[in-house]
């Protein structure tokens, strides 16, 4: 790897005193957009409608909907009463109609939770609601779940629509999902209908998706030279006892011949270690593969297990094989990146390499992977000594500049690339902003954050950013969110603009004051962005929580450190508090890996521990005989790969916005290593 390209992830660091300052200011987060946004109009809604409508929505949040509708009516501003009753349709168990939900979903297309809203409408299908008023209904609106394709199927055959209903009923059948009750009641009234092959494909689709349950009750309806088969799958799939015993009772004939049993097999191989048995399956699994996308999961982990154990040429062959079209998008991605890279890293055959990253680089459009394909085809052409070549495909990559691989082309093309400064956010004109205001949703943001019904804001937001989907629409969507507090929902905005080709780089890396200190400024913002996208109170699955996600044990031994008073409840309370406990562990980390951003991140995602592992299995990046940029894809977490690569291309971004050169280069990756 050259000494530029590893000069982007690194700093000078000074290691903290135990006794680190503490940030005793509060955290102003106060988002600079050269826009000048406005500022949310107040007062929209009377008094007395906003003494109403608190007591409504305090009925909501007690599940009394009967209440919340009473007290809503007597307000003069009807739109959070439309709220409320949006917020009723989505929840399960409502109590409204077929009629009454599908008559608002035709009124208010552009309302959020579309999805959601049809779900409801299925659900409240009965015996009552006329044929012709569904088969209209799923006409424009397909159905969603099992329920309503048998709704469906039944229709139409009360409208004398047998062929039509017979091909629904059959696919609700063999695709759908049905408790025990339903189950029996289906086959009441359709078992005519269905043959031994209807049978056999609901039973193969059920091992396929796991449903061990479902699967079960339908032993008996298929043959009985089958039945071994499905029950070693089943066997298989729940890693459970008795495998041995299963696979053994399974026909001779069909051990290599039927793809979902060699599929658990190599699962389940795989899962115990067994990564040369599960070769061994993959070796012998048919070309035109069922299910592409479930033997990927597997073909990705045993590809780069063998990479790891220096099998490059069979790594290559599992990777390559994959079996995908570029409909299957991410997954396609993933396998022909990971075969190209293989390719020209460890079997140094750069013609395949390349045919690999310009076929990746034609199937996919978001930036982050066009950057990718296309920094790798230049790395491949480099290596090919095709030099107008590659430098042609690094200045692609390098279009791309707030991405990762962009980044590292626009350092390959050195003194011969002149970046561009970010493009400044769209300004939208007097008429742009005239429209905006008119949207009725616009409208029901102001009056939502009014009434401080701030987790209300998200769905109505995103939702606003993504209709009609121009520049001008996601700016102002962005505006709006800062207008209304939600720094956040801003952040997620710019995210999803970014991939539809929309840069709005003010909006999706806001400033937050911070006090000077270590580790600098934009690393912090860098981590906080990836994180948390600069929720306050966001909170994991997991437990970890606030702006840097940290977990209490994390936070509770850092406030032991820094000498603070520890409370769990300022975690998602107190923005600066989060922040400053963030910031000392990032510091730890950093000391811990001599300077090593690139350690130090991927700690922070995946822990210590799982660093030391790597760094046993695939070498000290910090050396001169480790490849920096094929470590980070070595990492076998794809979260934290995607993770470590996310962070270092804020980090660029935001150095940039602090006024630091757009590439810095800094202290070299390997310097980390001095006074280890």
């Amino acid at each position: 790897m050259s000494g530029n390209a590893m000069t982007i992830f690194t700093a000078t660091f000074r290691a903290p005193a135990r006794s680190a300052r503490r940030i005793t200011a509060a955290l102003a987060l106060a988002v600079s957009l050269l826009a000048g946004p406005a500022t949310a109009p107040a007062g929209l809604l009377a008094d007395d409608d906003v003494r109403a409508y608190a007591h409504a929505f305090a009925a909501v949040a007690q599940g009394n909907w009967k209440r919340a509708r009473g007290i809503a009516a007597r307000a003069k501003d009807r739109l959070p009463a439309k709220v409320i009753t949006w917020m009723e349709l989505t929840v399960r168990r409502n109590t409204a109609s077929f009629d009454e939900i599908t008559r608002f979903i035709e009124r208010n297309p552009d309302w959020p939770s579309q999805r959601t809203l049809r779900l409801r409408a299925e659900e409240a299908i009965t015996a009552a609601t006329p044929a012709s008023t569904l088969v209209a209904w799923f006409a424009s609106h397909p159905p969603t779940t099992t329920e309503a394709r048998v709704a469906l199927g039944e229709a139409l055959l009360a409208l004398g629509r047998k062929e039509e209903a017979q091909d629904t009923l059959r696919r609700a059948w063999i695709e759908g999902n049905f408790g025990r009750p339903q189950e029996s009641a289906f086959l009441r009234r359709h078992g005519k209908i269905l043959t031994k092959a209807d049978h056999m494909a609901r039973l193969d689709d059920l091992l396929w998706r796991g449903n061990s349950h479902q699967a079960e009750r339908m032993l008996g309806r298929v043959d009985a030279a089958y039945r071994p088969v499905a029950v070693a799958r089943m066997r298989l799939r729940a890693v459970s006892g008795g495998v041995d015993s299963a696979v053994r009772r399974v026909p001779e004939t069909l051990q290599w011949s039927d793809a979902g049993f060699m599929y658990e097999r190599a699962r389940w191989r795989r899962i115990k270690g067994r990564d040369d048995e599960a070769l061994e399956i993959l070796r012998r699994a048919p070309k035109d593969l069922v299910n592409p996308e479930r033997w990927w999961t597997e073909r990705a982990v045993i590809a780069r297990t063998l990479v790891r154990n220096g099998y490059m040429s069979d790594a290559y062959r599992v990777a390559s094989e994959h079996g995908l079209s570029p409909d299957s998008a991410q997954r396609h991605a993933e396998a022909e990146f990971l075969a190209g890279w293989i390719a020209l890293r460890f079997l140094n055959d750069r013609k395949v390499a390349a045919r690999h990253f310009e076929t990746l680089y034609d199937a996919v459009r978001y930036p982050i992977s066009r950057a990718r394909a296309a920094y790798w085809a230049g790395r491949a052409y480099d290596a090919r000594e095709e030099g107008e070549k590659a430098a042609e495909w690094y200045e692609r990559a390098a279009a791309h500049d707030t991405t990762y691989y962009g980044q590292l082309a626009a350092v390959r093309l050195g003194e011969s690339f002149v970046p561009t400064p970010p493009a400044a956010d769209p300004r939208p004109s007097d008429s742009h902003i005239a429209a905006f205001n008119r949207d009725e949703l616009v409208q029901v943001v102001y009056r939502l954050h009014e009434l401080g019904q701030a987790a209300l804001l998200r769905p109505f937001l995103a939702h606003i950013a993504r209709k009609e989907g121009t520049p001008e629409r996601r700016a102002l969507a962005g505006r709006l969110a800062l207008e209304v507090d939600r720094t956040d929902i801003g952040v997620v905005i710019a995210r999803e603009g970014y991939r539809a080709g929309v840069q709005l780089v003010e909006l999706g890396y806001p400033l937050i004051s911070l006090p000077d200190g270590e580790p600098e400024r934009a690393l912090l913002l860098s981590v906080a962005r990836q994180e948390s996208n600069f929720e306050s109170d966001a909170e994991s699955p997991a437990g970890a929580r606030g702006l840097m996600q940290l977990m209490p044990a994390t936070a509770r031994a850092m406030a032991r450190e820094t000498r603070t008073r520890f409370s769990s409840s300022k975690l998602t309370s107190d923005p600066a508090y989060n922040m400053e406990l963030g910031r000392a562990y990032l510091a730890r980390l950093i000391a811990r890996y001599n300077g090593s951003y690139v350690l130090a991140i991927a700690a922070y995602n995946a822990g210590p521990s799982a660093v030391a592992r790597w760094m046993r299995t695939n070498g000290d990046p910090r050396t001169e005989d480790v490849d920096l940029i094929d470590w980070i894809e070595m990492i076998p977490y794809g979260e934290t790969r995607n993770y470590v690569q996310r962070v270092l291309e804020n980090l660029q971004v935001y150095r940039q916005r602090l006024g630091l050169p757009r590439f810095a280069l800094l202290e070299r990756e390997k310097a980390a290593t001095r006074g280890r």
